[in-house]
Parts: structure tokens; C-alpha cells; sequence
């Protein structure tokens, strides 16, 4: 049996080799791949980014470092939408990505007892110094929430003593909230490691 659509949707669904209309299981299959589409992609908003925007301050920083994974120097001050002290980080786990060296620094660190995926990185890194931070400058940290915020730089710098290891003092914006939210933006210093 075969499925007549109307002129402009015929257009739009793709006809079999013959130039012959779809099929009423090819259509159901066709539908079936665009709501899993829709699915997916409404799902990377959604209900996680109302939680994400709370007015609420986050708990005060705490460190626990698993002791597995290799533990690194970090004592890193943070204020504003993250709130908190870190005094030490640990790799990120083996599955996640790792960069020591060569300007980059990815690190997790603890924050009100939710681990923090961080990462700096100068774009291109020419040895120990002080490099501009934010957004298409010489250096930027990225930080990644257990609730699926993004975090980076907007201002600031960040001094490297060696390829591995470096002091900040910078701004950082919320990606994922709105211009003017509560607790949108937030301020980082002090210095981390990840060798």
C-alpha cells in the first residue's frame, strides 16, 4: 500500500530510486529519525539550564581529592555566580580529556562537593609569561559544571611559570545563562597545576 502526500510534502520526503513514493513503513522510519532529532536536540537546553540559573549562591569550595587519580597544586579563590576556595585538583578521570603541557592545564577541582572540569589553555603558547585572558585572546579557561553550565573567561590574565602551571586573575561568564541573570558572572584567582 502506498501513502499519497500532498504535493509540496512529496517535495520535501525523498522518493525511492524508481521515483516512486515512500512507503508507509519508509515514511514511519523517515518520522521515527525526526522526532529522535527533535528529541536530542531539545534535550540540550531544557529542564537542566532552569536549575543551572538559580539565584541561589553555590556552597563554599571543598577539596577531595580521589586519591586514584594523580593530585595536583591548585589553590584557586572564586567569587561571584561560583563561589568558594580550591586547594588542590586531581586529573580529570582516563575517559575524560587530558592536556599537561604545552600551555594547557586541564584539571577537575571540587566546588561545594561537586567536581569542576577546568581548562587552560593558551592558543599559542611561547613560554613562561603573562598572557591576556577571554574569549579570542591569548589564553582562556573554560570550566564545566555537574549541571551542564559552561563557564569562561571575559577579561583578566593569566601568568604561566612553566608549560604546566600557572596564576590567574580573571573574569568569567556563565554561557549558558542569559544577559543580566543572577549569578551570571564570577571572578577566579590565584594558581593551578597539573604537573
Amino acid at each position: 500500500m502506498r501513502l499519497r502526500l500532498i504535493p509540496f510534502i512529496q517535495r520535501l520526503v525523498p522518493m525511492t530510486r524508481a521515483g516512486r513514493p515512500l512507503t508507509i513503513r519508509c515514511l514511519r522510519l523517515f518520522t521515527v529519525g525526526l522526532i529522535a532529532l527533535a528529541t536530542t536536540v531539545a534535550g540540550c537546553g531544557g529542564a537542566q539550564h532552569a536549575t543551572s540559573t538559580s539565584s541561589a549562591k553555590p556552597p563554599a569550595a571543598t577539596t577531595s581529592p580521589s586519591t586514584s587519580l594523580d593530585v595536583y597544586a591548585a589553590s584557586l579563590v572564586f567569587t561571584g555566580g561560583l563561589s568558594g576556595k580550591v586547594n588542590g585538583a586531581q586529573a580529570p578521570p582516563s575517559q575524560a580529556s587530558h592536556a599537561c603541557g604545552g600551555g594547557s592545564v586541564d584539571v577537575d577541582v571540587t566546588l561545594g562537593g561537586q567536581v569542576y572540569a577546568l581548562n587552560g589553555s593558551a592558543s599559542a603558547f611561547h613560554g613562561p609569561g603573562q598572557y591576556k585572558a577571554g574569549l579570542g585572546s591569548e589564553f582562556n579557561l573554560m570550566i564545566w559544571s555537574p549541571t551542564n553550565d559552561i563557564w569562561t573567561t571575559t577579561s583578566g590574565s593569566a601568568t604561566y611559570k612553566d608549560d604546566k602551571s600557572l596564576a590567574i586573575d580573571a573574569d568569567l561568564t556563565n554561557l549558558m545563562a542569559g544577559p543580566g541573570e543572577p549569578n551570571s558572572t564570577a571572578h577566579v584567582s590565584g594558581s593551578m597545576s597539573c604537573g
